[in-house]
């Protein structure tokens, strides 16, 4: 959960990969000194130039394997401290490395954070055009992934029919990602254990979201940390927990976050929209309503619209509450305009019309 660590030690690494693709020696106080402080993205990416060259070498091939790993590390790292941009521009690189490279075993292993990437940032539709290709690709393909039960590969699919809201397709990848998880260490079946009670919630099947969020609340606490990769949605764990009357549990585990959060923006917006369903529960409207207008702001200025729309979503219907129309149909109109947005990078019109229907229904009626 050292997410600011993570990306300072990613970027020495990429520092030192040109020097090793071109045969040079490598100046590791150079790349120390260059990873001191904020990250700047540009001058990375102007000495990444030799390993992003195609040539025929060992070296060059080593390095470009090893950049791709490094990237994408370091952009998952860049997103949960909430630089959304300079994690999809690492991770834009890396894919490219990766397509030119042609090789099953980084589709698959890559594959989630690739995903999660573009959901993330909104691109809805790229991301289920990589994932229809690779799944095409996988069929035909003659190589296979070393793991052919690597966990990562249906979560990635999972994730996806989750925020296009397809959760009859869901379903099956969810059951086959708990299978290959289930002799696995706790990280691997976190993963899955985490969306069954986002599956259920969205199916609005609060008795079995219940029992799921109690069982992923189980296997986070064996990890070592509160703030897990990919572990986003809590938010849902806490709305089940508070429909079967388990507040005091759903409390402590909000607690435990908020213990945990340091200056991490990501897990932050995660945690507000927890307390305010708290705050709600517990009959104290206008402190939900500030944590939800921090929670859109914050999604807002970190670009993150698949959190927007259901924040603004739940502020609208606060606002009716309290009698303020004019504040929820505000809150609404901007849901509303996220929704259209997310939907325009979907060019296959079954899917976009689904989601469109599927997320409004989803909104507060009048």
């Amino acid at each position: 959960g050292e997410w600011e660590a993570q990306c300072s030690i990613m970027a020495e690494g990429l520092f030192l990969l040109p020097a090793y693709a071109t045969g040079q020696e490598r100046d590791e106080g150079l790349a120390r000194s260059a990873v001191t402080g904020p990250l700047d993205w540009g001058a990375l990416l102007v000495h990444l130039a030799p390993v992003l060259q195609v040539q025929p070498t060992d070296f060059n091939s080593y390095a470009r394997q090893w950049s791709v790993a490094c990237l994408l590390v370091m952009s998952i790292g860049q997103m949960h401290v909430g630089e959304a941009a300079t994690g999809k521009a690492a991770q834009d690189v890396a894919w490219d490395i990766i397509a030119q490279r042609k090789e099953v075993l980084f589709y698959h292993q890559y594959l989630l954070p690739y995903v999660w990437g573009r959901l993330e940032m909104g691109d809805y539709g790229q991301a289920y055009r990589q994932v229809e290709q690779i799944m095409g690709d996988r069929k035909v393909a003659v190589s296979r992934p070393l793991n052919p039960t690597m966990v990562q590969t249906p979560m990635a699919t999972v994730d996806l029919n989750h925020a296009l809201l397809q959760l009859t397709a869901a379903q099956p990848l969810l059951e086959e990602a708990t299978g290959f998880a289930a002799e696995k260490p706790a990280w691997d079946r976190l993963l899955p254990a985490t969306r069954w009670c986002t599956h259920y919630a969205l199916l609005g099947d609060w008795s079995a979201a219940t029992i799921a969020a109690i069982n992923a609340q189980a296997v986070r606490a064996t990890t070592p940390t509160q703030l897990n990769a990919f572990d986003l949605a809590r938010y849902y764990e806490t709305q089940a927990l508070l429909r079967a009357g388990e507040r005091e549990r759903a409390q402590a585990d909000a607690d435990a976050l908020a213990a945990a959060l340091g200056n991490n923006r990501r897990y932050r917006l995660m945690w507000l929209r927890m307390q305010a369903l708290l705050d709600h529960d517990a009959g104290d409207h206008a402190t939900a309503i500030a944590h939800l207008r921090e929670a859109t702001e914050l999604a807002e200025a970190m670009g993150l619209p698949g959190e927007q729309w259901p924040v603004a979503a739940a502020l609208a219907a606060q606002f009716a509450r309290q009698g303020d129309v004019a504040a929820s149909q505000r809150a609404l109109a901007q849901a509303e305009t996220v929704i259209a947005d997310l939907a325009a990078s979907i060019t296959d019109v079954a899917l976009r019309d689904h989601f469109v229907r599927e997320a409004r229904q989803r909104l507060p009626q009048g």
